[in-house]
């Protein structure tokens, strides 16, 4: 065994991450010839004196070990290897000249390689000082931690604190990564240097040299899980389970073997890793969920780390640009659902003192099980700790009633999928494959060899092999743990509720059936028996011509003796903001409710009316009515405290009013009122008060655009505001935007094809790669040593093309490097969803950066979706600080917003929004059809947006593609933008100068002829339409519109869309947009 303990570990570990200076490219120019000697000499500089004064500073690394590094350094760059090989001269490879190198400042998308950017600055030896000062200062506290508390990992605490800290001190300082090779300039050093750790872990075990284990791990059926819902709450809390769950088993191999044995999600720059190191220097155990909820109070306990802990956590504050405000940013970002239900660990094949040593593929099996239960209870369990200490009387019930079904939580709902594969059989079955074309063998790793003899390839086989064993573990690791010969594959198993006995069932708990000795099964996932049952009461009021839905008083009695609550006039108020009439509950979905509901003092968002409601309480803040509204509630027969209530974001709520949660509804009931006429009468409210408040009109319009995210640069916002500065837009129409809003956005978005780019299939041909890379490199590098340098350059690209067309492969491998990229550029994006989401105020249910669920305001949907859209793109390249730090995903990334109302069931409502992606979205095809042709000029497939209501069947198709593509013509582009310029701008055209009626008079005018008309003959009768829809008494000025919208919609006119052959222009869209729209806003 190589590594004989946790100090081993540490050294090398920490020897593979610095074996290459930060400014590995920067040194190029500086050194010159000498750069090969010089920059490892740096290396070794860097890496001693961030370990400065702690107990691994003086500590050298046996030979086995260096050779490791080495090792690691190699496999991790594998594409980069061909290309640059510098081993014997074969007729299919070239030796590199000896001190020569090239000086190049550009970073190359890894997807598309005809974009890219220019690196930042050198940085200066000062800078790298200033980094090494701050690591090492928080190392040596570190090392003194270790030495005075008992922590299982000792050193290997100190190198997890280097990983996680490494890129964040860097970029929080300005500055610029450096390439990791300015040969192959797809990926930064920060990539190389993590994807060569991560491998190291395939070499630890010195008797077979490639060993460990490649595990997958899944939570199946995740929809199901999460949509199971009533409440956006509910919804949310399933989200974060799943997170938490699958992070939690992350945690134990992480904290055991080092933060780099997690491939996927990514560790680096990850919030969540941020929280795991912070619980073991803080020593928690299995006490890190409260970091989210008691931050400051931990920090403040731990006494001689406070500076550091505080140190650490203002990195990332810095990098995620959030407002540090008591640290709650990243306490929120504690919160969000930022971890896929799939994760992916390199384990290695090591024994360390005081750990349980795995040895098979059922032993890693057995522990992940064993992880995946205590992460379970440990949130029960801290989530009964959390309502049983509160001492409010919601937290009594919901405490009392999760307690009360402690002994049915103690097993997870569902098992979870575990696909193990045993590295050194791969590796092996690699080599048998390229070595001697055993077919069946090549056909199981998905190789198709076109070697006729091994010595065709000019590079050592076995050194090939090791270059192949991550692409193949990547993209062939689930098929081949189901053959025995690779490894094994565990099923999960639900939950069962049931046993069988004496010839028949019964139940898990006697509780269960306590219904007419019957059961019921829970309403919200239908997958489990109720425990509690809360039926529906119909009474109507005296001298009321309404019905109110109500509980079942025995119901509510039975609820409160099993909760224990002893103030239950309290509670019995309290209850229909927690649940509603006609609901039944299993215990799981007890947990989940009981889980938000802990939380509440720490989420922004709680309840689908808070959605609904909060970009007008935001708008409503920002024009300081609220108070006025409150104050004068009375007059109108209300109740200042209730439209506090209604309007302020719920962690301003003064402590004073007692409803737990925004419930519309509810109040409705409590104010003895019509549901509907409660609406009505909150409406008219806001609206007198808008009129009455002496607002200037383009005063109003600016705080409305503002929401609606209408840029102040459009040229229809410049003529609308125009005529409000004129009054020919006046204060009552655009009073119209306020009201008590009932409907909220679902959101749903999805990147396109990204199961073909997780699996190597979407990069770059190698010929495009040489044709621009090379070629960029040639017009903007700068050699060093022999001028010669760019023939061995075009000689090694085409050397790499030789191999990848030996190996039968399409495009591409995916290396170590590559795949640290893309994870990175996944992690970066659910940051930026989450931030996007949140500035839309809006609730994010999940993100893992390529998938996103969200709940928005109507109000901002629009304008959120578009950001989410040009933010996945994100010109390129994902930026800290502005800091290009990793290549964007250049696929589409196709969405789904669905308008719903708050009484629509939601799990309902979300299940629509899914089917409309795929079934609408992501079938579309985009094409722009001169005046007779019948197939046009092809502009994108899927990357689209569906736009739909709960309350009509119809649906809007609108391209969402970034115009990311030079060899495209400027007419595809600026259609592409008028696009989403028009998307942003209607809601408020709709609000000002363009009537609702346009559908109801477009299709009177078309009838059945729609389909059956060219492009050019729609747009005729559809300008007729918006001639007669101006709401403008002015001709002149109703000209000035239409002008400006004729310009937008004939450029547009063109462009259609195909769905299984079914054909719609972007007008006939257009129309199905406003229809949807005008019973929203």
């Amino acid at each position: 065994m190589v590594v004989t303990g946790y100090r081993d570990l540490a050294l090398l570990k920490i020897n593979v991450l610095l074996h290459d200076p930060l400014n590995k490219s920067f040194l190029i120019e500086q050194l010159g010839s000498q750069f090969r000697d010089k920059h490892r000499e740096i290396a070794k500089i860097f890496l001693h004196n961030v370990l400065g004064e702690t107990s691994l500073h003086a500590a050298g690394l046996r030979e086995e070990l260096e050779k490791i590094v080495v090792e690691a350094d190699s496999i991790a760059s594998s594409f980069d290897r061909w290309v640059l090989k510098t081993t014997r001269t074969t007729r299919w490879t070239t030796r590199w000249p000896e001190g020569s190198y090239i000086y190049y400042e550009y970073f190359h998308n890894i997807f598309e390689p005809h974009l890219r950017v220019k690196l930042g600055k050198s940085p200066s030896d000062s800078d790298i000082n200033n980094v090494v000062k701050e690591l090492n200062e928080i190392l040596i506290n570190v090392d003194k931690l270790i030495k005075v508390e008992t922590f299982p990992e000792s050193e290997l605490l100190i190198y997890n604190t280097l990983y996680t800290l490494l890129e964040p001190v860097w970029y929080s300082k300005g500055l610029s990564p450096s390439l990791a090779d300015t040969r192959t300039p797809t990926h930064t050093i920060f990539d190389h240097l993590y994807a060569s750790v991560s491998v190291s872990n395939m070499l630890l075990n010195g008797k077979s040299g490639i060993d460990g284990f490649y595990v997958i791990i899944d939570f199946p059926g995740i929809q199901r899980f999460v949509n199971a819902g009533r409440k956006a709450g509910d919804i949310w809390a399933s989200s974060w389970l799943l997170s938490n769950l699958i992070w939690s088993i992350n945690e134990y191999f992480m904290n055991i073997y080092g933060y780099d044995v997690v491939v996927s999600p990514t560790p680096r720059l990850n919030p969540y890793t941020l929280r795991t190191l912070l619980s073991r220097l803080l020593n928690l155990e299995d006490q890190g969920y409260y970091l989210i909820t008691d931050l400051d109070n931990k920090i403040k306990e731990s006494k001689d780390l406070k500076d550091t802990i505080q140190k650490i956590i203002e990195f990332f504050e810095k990098i995620y640009g959030i407002e540090k405000g008591g640290r709650t940013g990243i306490q929120r970002m504690w919160l969000q659902p930022l971890i896929p239900a799939t994760t992916t660990l390199l384990i290695p094949r090591i024994k360390l003192n005081g750990v349980q040593s795995l040895e098979t593929e059922d032993d890693v099996a057995r522990k992940i099980d064993e992880c995946f239960v205590e992460a379970w209870k440990k949130i029960v369990e801290f989530v009964e700790s959390k309502l049983t200490s509160g001492k409010s009387v919601l937290h009594q019930i919901m405490g009392g009633l999760l307690k009360s079904v402690k002994n049915i939580l103690d097993i997870p709902f569902q098992g979870i999928n575990i696909a193990v594969v045993r590295i050194a059989d791969v590796y092996e079955a690699i080599k048998k494959c390229i070595i001697y074309g055993e077919k069946d063998i090549c056909e199981e790793l998905g190789l198709k060899i076109n070697l006729q003899s091994p010595q065709q390839i000019g590079i050592e086989l076995e050194k090939l092999a090791k270059s192949l064993i991550w692409h193949v573990l990547m993209t062939r690791s689930t098929s081949l743990a189901r053959i025995d010969k690779y490894g094994k594959f565990y099923n999960y198993m639900l939950r069962p509720f049931w046993t069988y006995s004496g010839g028949q069932l019964n139940p898990v708990d006697e509780r269960l059936m306590g219904f007419s000795g019957d059961w019921i099964p829970c309403s919200l996932c239908g997958q489990e028996p109720a425990y509690i049952v809360l039926r529906k009461d119909v009474k109507i009021p005296n001298q009321v011509a309404f019905r109110i839905e109500t509980f079942r008083i025995e119901d509510v009695e039975k609820l409160l003796t099993i909760t224990g609550v002893e103030d239950r006039v309290s509670a019995q108020s309290l209850i229909p903001y927690v649940f509603k009439p006609g609901e039944a509950l299993g215990p799981y979905c007890i947990l989940k409710r009981s889980l938000y509901i802990s939380l509440r003092d720490h989420l922004e968002i709680l309840s689908t009316d808070d959605v609904a409601l909060s970009a007008i309480s935001e708008f409503l803040k920002k024009l300081n009515w609220l108070e006025n509204l409150k104050v004068k509630a009375d007059m109108k027969g209300l109740k200042g405290e209730d439209i506090e209530y209604l309007f302020t974001a719920p962690s301003d709520v003064s402590r004073i009013i007692k409803k737990p949660f925004k419930d519309i509804y509810a109040l409705a009931v409590h104010s003895n009122i019509n549901y509907e006429d409660f609406v009505k009468k909150i409406t008219e409210y806001l609206v007198e008060t808008c009129r009455e408040s002496g607002v200037k009109p383009e005063d109003l319009l600016n705080n409305i655009v503002s929401v609606i995210g209408v840029s102040k640069n459009s040229s229809i916002y410049s003529l609308i505001k125009t005529l409000a500065e004129n009054r020919e837009i006046n204060l009552n129409n655009l009073c119209q935007f306020l009201s008590l809003r009932t409907q909220y956005a679902i959101v749903k978005g999805d990147a396109d094809n990204i199961g073909k780019i997780m699996m190597g299939e979407m990069f770059g041909k190698i010929d495009e790669y040489k044709e621009i890379i090379v070629e960029s490199i040639k017009n903007n590098g700068k050699p060093v040593g022999s001028e010669e340098v760019y023939k061995y350059l075009d000689e090694g690209y085409g050397n790499a093309a030789k191999i990848i067309k030996a190996l039968g492969l399409k495009s591409l491998p995916l290396s170590p490097a590559m795949h640290q990229a893309l994870s990175l550029s996944l992690m970066l994006t659910a940051i930026s969803d989450y931030r996007i989401v949140r500035e839309g105020n809006g609730f994010l249910i999940y993100s893992g950066g390529d998938d996103v669920l969200a709940f928005l305001p109507v109000e901002t949907a629009i304008n959120t979706v578009i950001k989410l859209r040009e933010e996945f793109y994100s010109d390129g390249f994902k930026k800290i600080n502005n800091i290009p730090v990793a290549s964007s995903i250049l696929t589409g990334r196709s969405f789904s917003i669905r308008f719903a109302n708050i009484l629509d069931v939601m799990s309902t409502e979300i299940f629509n929004t899914i089917e409309y992606l795929e079934k609408r979205a992501k079938k579309a095809r985009w094409s722009i059809s001169g005046k007779s042709s019948q197939s046009g000029k092809f502009v994108c497939e899927k990357d689209t947006l569906v736009v739909t209501s709960s309350r009509s069947g119809v649906g809007a198709l609108f391209p969402l593609k970034i115009s990311i593509d030079l060899k495209q013509d400027d007419n595809v582009k600026e259609i592409l933008d008028l696009i989403r310029e028009i998307l942003r701008e209607t809601p408020l055209l709709l609000l000002t100068v363009l009537s609702s009626n346009i559908p109801e008079d477009y299709y009177k005018l078309v009838k059945d002829y729609e389909n059956y008309m060219d492009s050019n003959t729609l747009y005729s009768f559809f300008e007729y339409v918006l001639k007669r829809n101006v709401k403008l008494k002015s001709t002149a000025l109703s000209e000035s519109v239409l002008a400006k919208l004729y310009g937008i919609f004939s450029n547009i006119k063109d462009l259609n869309v195909c769905i299984r052959g079914d054909k719609s222009t972007a007008i006939q869209e257009y129309v199905k947009f406003i229809l949807v729209l005008r019973g929203v806003l």
